[in-house]
């Protein structure tokens, strides 16, 4: 199923991807001019865990989650992708399959550049290569935060690490850009863990909650039981 995006929107989310950004415009619409752009509808998948590496994937409107099922049948987010953010690159480059499953958290539009395209631009472009390896740098160091979150922190202080993330990127008055389903399924707990967490902060006066509308009133002490 494809959709059409304006090019304009299309160059500006190229060039919102880390290891893109900087890149002069006619590289980015060279870019743009050598891959697809297709409408995900929410659920669908872009890839299972264990697939070839199809190419670059660049999120363009909408929202991706990337995912791992346990033998027991519990889902576990690794990461949600947002407009601007790529996804799973790290195939690209080991020559491994998919070490996650992605799919549409709603419905979206993405940019894919097959794989092929993707080798050549790196090769074209070295300076490419060196800034993806940052990016995956990054990546590194925030699932090793995950994992020491997971492993050495209670919940209530998993909750309030992730209010502070999301205070950094929107300021302290943001929307919680998922489901408390699917921040329990990032945060390794279950829903109502997630809702009484949230809304005992609320009731501390830590921070003030209409819907899914979030101030935060005490970034210390939010800080502290982190």
């Amino acid at each position: 199923m494809t959709d059409t995006v304006p090019t304009n929107e299309v160059l500006a989310r190229l060039g919102e991807v880390p290891f893109l950004r900087g890149l002069p415009g006619h590289v980015l619409d060279t870019i743009r001019r050598g891959g697809t752009v297709r409408r995900y509808p929410r659920g669908e998948l872009l890839f299972q865990r264990g697939e070839a590496a199809k190419g670059l994937f660049v999120v363009l409107r909408g929202s991706v989650r990337v995912y791992q099922i346990a033998d027991t049948g519990r889902e576990h987010i690794l990461t949600v992708e947002r407009p601007g953010n790529s996804v799973a690159e790290l195939p690209l480059f080991d020559e491994g399959p998919y070490p996650a499953s992605a799919e549409a958290a709603e419905d979206s539009v993405l940019f894919t550049l097959g794989r092929e395209r993707f080798a050549a631009l790196l090769r074209e472009y070295p300076e490419v290569a060196h800034r993806v390896i940052a990016a995956l740098a990054q990546r590194l160091r925030r699932l090793v935060q995950t994992v020491e979150e997971l492993a050495l922190k209670e919940v209530r202080q998993r909750v309030a690490a992730m209010l502070l993330r999301l205070a950094e990127q929107h300021g302290p008055e943001f929307t919680l850009p998922t489901s408390n389903e699917q921040l329990a399924a990032q945060l390794g707990t279950v829903r109502e863990v997630v809702s009484r967490a949230i809304n005992g902060f609320a009731h501390d006066g830590l921070i003030e909650l209409e819907g899914r509308q979030v101030r935060i009133l005490d970034l210390k002490e939010l800080r502290e039981r982190a």
